[in-house]
């Protein structure tokens, strides 16, 4: 069976030696670092790229739609929340998304869940796996949210879904955070996950 690996880690740890991390990476991703004004995104793409650098091999490119890619593998994805970066891995094409799970305006609800989603809708937990759950999806298919979001499917957060591929996903709670996975194949995955508590570099 596949085994999909998840690496997670506070920003706030690399906070004392930022500029480590930081003179570490490519020009290109250091200035797009840098041009954040908010302090918390800077050292989150700066991790973002360490974690990159740290877990995958090769030149780092993006494909028409900003997804990253490596012509050499592992497939991977990365995402941020409040405080946590993560990186996906897997044979596979990848997609991973992370949220930070809190109050939202319920108009949401009618604009991006389908009438099935919204019967699985019970608390702000669900509608977080259902977001996170379609934007792994659209992440994977290394494609951007497309304007009906109703039309991406949630559900199910754990087995498979059938697009004009065939691809599988998994979601669940991690302090607080939505996480969900999804990888481009037809057969089910384990997921080897780990919280770093540091980056060697």
């Amino acid at each position: 069976m596949e085994k999909v690996k998840l690496y997670l880690m506070d920003y706030h740890k690399i906070i004392d030696n930022y500029e480590l991390y930081l003179n570490k990476l490519t020009e290109e991703r250091k200035n797009k670092a840098l041009r954040y004004v908010n302090d918390s995104d800077k050292y989150k793409s700066i991790l973002a790229s360490t974690m990159i650098d740290k877990f995958t091999l090769g030149e780092l490119k993006y494909n028409e739609h900003k997804k990253p890619y490596k012509d050499l593998k592992p497939y991977f994805n990365v995402s941020h929340s409040k405080d946590y970066v993560i990186i996906g891995l897997s044979s596979f094409e990848i997609g991973v998304d992370i949220e930070y799970i809190k109050e939202f305006d319920q108009k949401l609800l009618n604009y991006t869940l389908s009438d099935i989603e919204l019967s699985h809708y019970k608390e702000e937990k669900d509608f977080y796996l259902m977001w996170t759950s379609k934007e792994s999806l659209v992440k994977c298919k290394g494609i951007g949210l497309i304007k009906n979001l109703k039309t991406i499917q949630a559900l199910p957060l754990n087995g498979k879904k059938i697009d004009e591929d065939t691809f599988y996903s998994k979601s669940f709670i991690y302090d607080n955070n939505a996480v969900s996975v999804t990888i481009k194949s037809d057969s089910d995955f384990d997921i080897e996950f780990k919280v770093l508590d540091e980056l060697s570099i």
